[in-house]
C-alpha cells in the first residue's frame, strides 16, 4: 500500500502572525553561558561582622560583566538584570513541593553560624579545666545545643520584610506599566478604533517588552471565571491592579493560577497605601 502524503499540521495562530512585524530569531548563546556557569564553581565563603550585623558571603570567581557584550545585552532586553532575576528567584521553589531558594540558602548559613559558635565555645572552654569543670562545660554546651530554635514547617513561615518589600516594589512597577497600558486602550476607544486596530496599536507599543506575549496572547486576562471575561480591547472589563496581580503571579509563582495567592499576600500593602479600592 502506497504511503499517503502527510497532512500539513495546522498550528494555532501566533500573535506575531496576527499583527505582523519582523520575525525574531535568537542568536546562539547557550554554549558561552554554560561554560561561564561551570567555571563559577567552587565558591569562597566568608563571615564578616560589624557592630550590629553578621554577613555570610558567597564569592564566585567570575562576574557576568566578563561575558561578551552581545550576551550582556540580553540581560536588559526585557528590562531584566541579573540582580533583578536573583531577587525574583530567591523566593521561589525550583520545583513544586520543594523549599524556596531563600530557605535553602538561609538554612545553610544559619546552620554554619550555629556550628561556628559551638566550635569556638568547645575549643575555648572544653578540656581546659579540672574534670568537674569539664563536666559542667559539657552540660552547658548540651543545653545550648538543645535551645536552638527549630525551623517552622513548610507553609508556616512568616513573610519576611525583605520578601514583602520585593513583592511591593515589583507590584508598583507592574501597576504603573498596566496603568499606562489601560490609558493607551482608553485613548484608542475614544478614537473609535476597532478591536483589531486597538490590538495592533498595543502590539506596536509593547512588542519586545517582558510581558508582550502574556498580554497579546490573552493569557494575562484569564485570572477569573466568575465575572464578565476581561479582554484587552475593552478597558472597562479589567483594572490595572487586576492585570498587575496576574502578571506578578506568573513572575513569582510561574502560573496565572496563583492570582489569589498573590492578592492575599499583598492585600495589607494595598490597604495601607489606599490602593485596595482602585
Amino acid at each position: 500500500m502506497a504511503n499517503e502524503p502527510e497532512k500539513p499540521v495546522n498550528r494555532p495562530e501566533h500573535w506575531r502572525d496576527k499583527f505582523g512585524g519582523a520575525s525574531r530569531f535568537p542568536r546562539p548563546w547557550n554554549a558561552e553561558v554554560a561554560a561561564f556557569l561551570h567555571d563559577c564553581w567552587p565558591t569562597e565563603v566568608f563571615l564578616r561582622e560589624d557592630a550590629t550585623t553578621t554577613e555570610i558571603v558567597l564569592r564566585f570567581p567570575l562576574s557576568s560583566k566578563q561575558l561578551p557584550e552581545r550576551i550582556q545585552s540580553i540581560y536588559v532586553g526585557h528590562e531584566m538584570s541579573l540582580s533583578r532575576a536573583f531577587d525574583e528567584v530567591v523566593w521561589a521553589a525550583p520545583e513544586k513541593g520543594q523549599h524556596s531558594c531563600w530557605s535553602r540558602l538561609a538554612k545553610a548559613a544559619y546552620d554554619a553560624y550555629w556550628l561556628a559558635w559551638m566550635r569556638i565555645l568547645r575549643v575555648t572552654y572544653c578540656e581546659h579545666l579540672y574534670p568537674e569543670g569539664n563536666k559542667q562545660e559539657d552540660i552547658w554546651l548540651a543545653e545550648l545545643k538543645a535551645s536552638r530554635r527549630s525551623r517552622s514547617c513548610p507553609g508556616q513561615r512568616s513573610e519576611l520584610e525583605v520578601e514583602r518589600n520585593s513583592f511591593e516594589r515589583r507590584f508598583n512597577e507592574l501597576l504603573q506599566w498596566c496603568t499606562d497600558l489601560q490609558e493607551l486602550v482608553k485613548q484608542c476607544k475614544q478614537d473609535k478604533l476597532s478591536k483589531e486596530d486597538i490590538e495592533k496599536k498595543v502590539f506596536q507599543t509593547i512588542t519586545g517588552q517582558r510581558h508582550d506575549h502574556n498580554v497579546l496572547s490573552g493569557k494575562a486576562f484569564c485570572w477569573t471565571k466568575n465575572r464578565f471575561d476581561p479582554v484587552l480591547h475593552d478597558p472597562q472589563t479589567w483594572t490595572p491592579k487586576e492585570l498587575a496581580f496576574a502578571l506578578l503571579a506568573v513572575e513569582r509563582h510561574g502560573t496565572f493560577g496563583a492570582y489569589d495567592t498573590v492578592t492575599t499576600r499583598i492585600r495589607a500593602f494595598l490597604s495601607s497605601t489606599g490602593l485596595a479600592k482602585s
